[in-house]
C-alpha cells in the first residue's frame, strides 16, 4: 500500500469512526431520563457531520463539513417518517458543491430511553460541477441507508449521532454525523 492510499483509508476511517465515540460515551445519559410520551412524536433536528463524496473509483476523496436540517414524525412507539436536507460545505476542483434531500422510514430498535435505529429511503443529490462522461450529473436519485441511535438528554431534547450512506451507481456520498433534536 502506498502512502496516498493509506492517507486516503486514515482519513475515511477518521471520518466513519467520528460520531461512534458519542454513542459509546453518553448512553448513560440518555438512560438517565424519562421515558418519552406515547402516541405522535413530531420532531425537528439540525446536524452537523462530514461528507465524504466518492465518484467512481477515484482515489481522492473530498472530506467537507457538512450541515443538515430536518422534520420527522413517529406515528408509532418503534417506526418514523423523516425529511431531510444537508449540503457539503465549501467546494472542491473536481465535486463542487454537494447536497441531499431524502424522505426516510426508520425503525426504533427499543422503545426505551436510548434508541439505537436502522433508516432507509430515498432522494436525491445534486452537484454543480460533477461530470462523468462528460455528461453533468446535476440531479439523481438515489437510495439512502443509515444506522444511529436518538439519545435523550433533556426532557425534549435529543442527541442523534448517525451514519448515512447515500448510493448511487457511480457516485456515493457518506455522512456521518451528530444532530440535536427537538420533539414536543
Amino acid at each position: 500500500m502506498n502512502t496516498s492510499e493509506s492517507k486516503t483509508l486514515g482519513r475515511l476511517f477518521g471520518v466513519l469512526a467520528s460520531p461512534l465515540w458519542l454513542l459509546m460515551s453518553i448512553p448513560a445519559v440518555g438512560n438517565a431520563q424519562t421515558t418519552p410520551a406515547e402516541g405522535i412524536r413530531p420532531e425537528v433536528f439540525v446536524s452537523a457531520g462530514s461528507g465524504v463524496v466518492f465518484l467512481g473509483a477515484d482515489a481522492e476523496i473530498p472530506v467537507r463539513p457538512n450541515l443538515g436540517v430536518g422534520v420527522g414524525i413517529r406515528p408509532w412507539s418503534r417506526l418514523g417518517i423523516e425529511f431531510e436536507f444537508n449540503k457539503n460545505l465549501g467546494r472542491s476542483g473536481r465535486y463542487g458543491s454537494v447536497a441531499t434531500t431524502s424522505v426516510n422510514a426508520a425503525y426504533f430498535f427499543s422503545s426505551r430511553r436510548t434508541q439505537p435505529y436502522v433508516s432507509g429511503g430515498i432522494g436525491a443529490f445534486w452537484s454543480d460541477q460533477v461530470y462523468l462522461f462528460r455528461i453533468p450529473l446535476n440531479t439523481r436519485l438515489a437510495g439512502n441507508v443509515a444506522v444511529g441511535a436518538v439519545i435523550p438528554v433533556a426532557a425534549a431534547i435529543c442527541v442523534r449521532p448517525e451514519f448515512r450512506a447515500y448510493l448511487k451507481r457511480d457516485l456515493r456520498v457518506f455522512r456521518p454525523s451528530i444532530a440535536v433534536g427537538y420533539h414536543w
